[in-house]
């Protein structure tokens, strides 16, 4: 290696990483982007009335663009792409949930606003207290929705509940489904 090669190799190592998250974004097949804007609507139950600005399909864009940008790091050698876009997604929700229970701490201030903040705060608990009884046949979702909500990852839940992936997979799907049933319902 050269002296030259020694201050072009981290400027070429991220050159790399960053064409491979490009490609990974163009190999994105139907089903991974569906998978992806399911999970982007699942966190974005927690805080949908909170934050009206932002949708499933502006959350995944926002996982993207972090990634792209370098401000979120993906090491494919370590997760695979959609697993990385899952992890922005959930930090970047938990972000704008952070960021709108202070706006609203603030807004709860202001005498003239009180009724409208507390529709706002509470829809978002309301949609979960009906997606908690439309589910409530089904403990094995139950269980994994609440550990959802926590934060927890596809592999965190499979291990903690002990259960095969296709268990899990058939019960997010139950959730998804009982989700679209409430919030029809609430049109």
């Amino acid at each position: 290696m050269t002296e030259h090669d020694e201050w072009r190799s981290p400027a070429l190592t991220a050159l790399d990483k960053l064409s491979g998250c490009y490609k990974a974004v163009a190999q994105l097949s139907t089903v991974q982007l569906r998978t992806l804007h399911s999970y982007a609507t699942f966190r974005m139950i927690a805080i949908r009335g909170i934050v009206s600005s932002t949708d499933p399909a502006d959350l995944l864009q926002e996982a993207i663009t972090r990634t792209l940008n370098g401000s979120r790091n993906w090491d494919s050698q370590k997760i695979d792409f959609v697993t990385h876009l899952k992890g922005c997604m959930r930090s970047i929700a938990s972000e704008l949930a952070k960021r709108a229970r202070l706006e609203l701490e603030a807004a709860k201030d202001s005498a003239s606003n009180q009724q409208a903040i507390e529709v706002e705060y509470y829809a978002p608990l309301q949609i979960l207290d009906d997606l908690r009884i439309e589910l409530r046949q089904d403990e094995t979702a139950l269980r994994i929705l609440e550990l959802l909500l926590q934060g927890n990852t596809r592999g965190e839940i499979v291990r903690a509940l002990q259960m095969r992936t296709d268990v899990y997979d058939a019960a997010r799907k139950r959730i998804t489904r009982a989700l679209y049933a409430v919030a029809r319902r609430r049109k």
